[in-house]
């Protein structure tokens, strides 16, 4: 009846009772079996190593910000030889970081800390081959590099750039911070034993927490712009740009100042909490 119209058929399905379901988990699609129940609703999966880092970038409203990928970003090589994969602004849009020669003047420091989180979720770094079937299974480098890892601690952090400085400075009571809070990270209200505990965190220092005026966000000047190529790695200078580039990426973005330091450490600890809960990796 719809002559063939893909729009027609897909607003059929996505908006199809099948579709809405709610995704189940693994005792409910069990049960759904034993009772020979058909078209529940979808196993819940976790997210996919693109979408985790799209994910962490889009709710704190921090750019990537990473080096081009060139082994040659000021153009001199002959166009037969010249490769450059970008500016990477999505998680798609990375690819292997490694070269044939191992030296400190090559690496991408910004670029590996985003590929290093991908990796342990499954992600492979090679574009000329990639696999359609990646390795799913849960370990423990997961939750590590996500508790632990710079690309976490930069999503976490209340930078002149975050999204979440402007919650924490907009926000007039800490319940309605939460609230805003938790929508953002895990896309829905907070219950209330969540309430009392995160409250119990944000409300000392509260009312004192704004410094100076109200600030704007601003996007962080970039630093990470790659200022060796494989023209000069072999100068001594390069190696210690790329040395001294290394050392400011793992000192983390720099924290806003238009909040009070003991009160913004705390809120970063409840965005991290949120970020590292088994509900965030989990297709809702």
């Amino acid at each position: 009846m719809a002559g063939y119209d893909l729009k027609h058929a897909a607003r059929s399905i996505f908006l199809s009772q099948v579709y809405q379901s709610a995704a189940l988990n693994q005792k409910e699609i069990a049960s759904a079996k034993r009772s020979k129940q058909l078209a529940n609703g979808p196993a819940r999966r976790r997210l996919s190593a693109e979408q985790l880092i799209d994910s962490l970038f889009a709710m704190s409203g921090k750019a990537m910000d990473l080096e081009p990928m060139s082994l040659d970003p000021e153009g001199r090589r002959p166009p037969e030889q010249f490769l450059h994969l970008g500016f990477p602004s999505r998680a798609w849009q990375l690819a292997s970081t490694s070269t044939d020669r191992d030296r400190p003047a090559l690496m991408l420091p910004a670029l590996q800390q985003v590929s290093d989180v991908m990796m342990s979720f499954g992600w492979r770094d090679s574009r000329p081959t990639p696999l359609s079937v990646r390795d799913e299974s849960a370990s423990p480098l997961q939750s590590l590099i996500l508790g632990n890892g710079l690309a976490s601690t930069r999503i976490a952090r209340l930078s002149d750039d975050s999204l979440f400085t402007e919650l924490a400075w907009s926000a007039t009571a800490p319940r309605e911070l939460f609230e805003n809070l938790t929508l953002t990270v895990l896309g829905r209200t907070p219950t209330e034993e969540e309430r009392m505990a995160y409250e119990a965190l944000l409300s000392p220092g509260f009312s004192s927490r704004r410094l100076h005026r109200r600030p704007t966000l601003n996007p962080v000047a970039s630093h990470k712009r790659n200022a060796v190529s494989w023209a000069n790695h072999l100068v001594p200078e390069a190696t210690r740009i790329k040395l001294l580039l290394e050392q400011e990426i793992l000192r983390g973005d720099i924290p806003t100042q238009w909040l009070e330091s003991d009160w913004r450490d705390r809120m970063e600890d409840a965005i991290w909490s949120l970020m590292n809960s088994p509900e965030f990796l989990f297709v809702p």
